[in-house]
């Protein structure tokens, strides 16, 4: 008999492509495939620190940036993102199984930064609360993994 902690099972987990911004033209994203926005200034630009590079930049006080992603309710899913800030920043990223999500409470898994630190926190709904993972440098690119599994409720960072 094989002991439980060492029982390795295959896991099939798909990839999907949210927007990658390189095929995109430069200027505002409003409108493009889908984005919404609201008093918010988001755009396509070129990557200052790489010209092969085009990025969503986001400079705003408040507003809220989405796009519809359609992630079956069998289906599990990982998704990737990459960001970077260039100071101390308020900001969350998160899934919300309503079409117009408007609030922190419409989303499920959230990532975000808050309270004007560079602490990557994350909601936890079991503790009603956020939980911070780690502190992130800015000007630096940092790539964030996260596992949605919609068949059993579950999403990992």
């Amino acid at each position: 008999m094989i002991p439980a902690a060492l029982l390795l099972i295959d896991v099939q987990a798909d990839f999907l492509r949210v927007d990658g911004f390189d095929d995109r033209p430069l200027g505002d994203l409003v409108g493009q495939q889908d984005w919404f926005a609201t008093s918010l200034t988001a755009s396509i630009e070129v990557d200052p620190d790489n010209s092969d590079n085009q990025v969503l930049a986001v400079r705003t006080n408040s507003g809220i940036l989405r796009r519809p992603l359609w992630i079956p309710n069998e289906k599990a899913q990982m998704l990737f993102f990459r960001l970077r800030f260039g100071n101390q920043q308020n900001y969350s990223i998160g899934i919300s199984s309503l079409t117009n999500p408007s609030e922190f409470g419409d989303f499920g898994p959230e990532i975000g930064m808050a309270n004007q630190k560079n602490d990557l926190r994350i909601w936890e709904g079991d503790l009603s609360r956020y939980v911070g993972l780690t502190s992130l440098d800015p000007n630096t690119w940092h790539n964030i993994w996260m596992f949605v599994d919609n068949a059993n409720d579950h999403f990992q960072l």
